[in-house]
């Protein structure tokens, strides 16, 4: 919580924002405390806020980008001035989803289960006004590889869902499993795909920000397609920060200074879902 508290302030104190301005909340996160009324109200209850409106999104790392797209739109619209999308990942505590998995009994386990040893922590604030460019994006979504990268809650039943995949839920219900090399391929190919739909060119673009969940994967995909893109990593120091990854990423490259104003930035994103982005803006 004083993680979550300290990026909000934060936000609000560098942008000269009281939180009554705030005409929106936005929870954006895969972690949840409660299923009703939703994460969002019970922060901005937090924050003292008595009249913005929430609500929460759930797509799995690609939330905080789909967030975003949603604020856009509204505020496109004038229908709202002030959006805080907020993210808050902390699930390899005791007891926590992404710790369970960390029990592992045999070696073939590994291949659903070694995701959850790449998971890392942390929490963002966003703010977003109706006073600035537009932004460009690109969505892409695979759900016939939905079942590779699950959290069953307690009531799911495999044989209710007709998934016909590799398998579901191998570590048990409320426990991450992820089948990272499967998901590898046509994951690969949808973000070379989305990659070369771009509205903007590519070579115009000064800092890519991809999903921290690994490394190599998009390293890759800029030798392979002789790319040389200008990609920003920090699943280094922070490991898979879920749908923090690049508002936190963003937030190291400012400090670092590798992230300018002026700076034409995209965020580049693959999630369980499987779903994809490529988002591109002024920063």
């Amino acid at each position: 919580k004083k993680y979550t508290e300290k990026a909000i302030l934060d936000v609000l104190e560098k942008s000269n924002t009281h939180p009554e301005e705030i005409d929106l909340l936005i929870y954006a996160s895969v972690d949840r405390k409660v299923a009703e009324p939703n994460d969002s109200y019970l922060l901005a209850k937090a924050l003292g806020l008595k009249k913005t409106e929430c609500f929460d999104i759930l797509e799995a790392c690609n939330s905080w980008s789909r967030a975003t797209q949603i604020s856009q739109n509204f505020l496109k619209s004038r229908e709202y001035r002030k959006i805080l999308i907020v993210t808050a990942e902390y699930m390899i505590h005791e007891g926590m989803w992404g710790q369970k998995a960390f029990e592992v009994t045999s070696p073939e386990q590994f291949e659903w289960t070694f995701p959850s040893y790449t998971l890392g922590e942390g929490s963002t604030a966003t703010l977003l006004t109706n006073d600035g460019e537009d932004w460009n994006y690109k969505f892409v979504g695979m759900p016939e590889h939905a079942d590779l990268c699950i959290c069953p809650l307690e009531n799911f039943k495999e044989s209710e869902t007709n998934m016909n995949g590799v398998s579901v839920a191998m570590n048990g219900k409320g426990v991450f499993t992820s089948y990272g090399r499967k998901m590898e391929p046509p994951g690969k190919k949808a973000l070379i795909d989305i990659l070369q739909s771009s509205v903007v060119p590519i070579s115009d673009i000064d800092i890519i920000f991809p999903h921290s969940h690994a490394k190599k994967v998009w390293s890759d995909i800029s030798k392979e397609e002789k790319l040389n893109l200008p990609l920003y990593f920090i699943f280094q120091e922070t490991g898979n920060l879920v749908t923090g990854s690049i508002p936190g990423a963003m937030t190291l490259a400012i400090e670092e200074n590798a992230l300018k104003r002026g700076d034409l930035v995209a965020g580049w994103m693959a999630a369980a879902g499987m779903c994809f982005s490529l988002y591109t803006f002024n920063y």
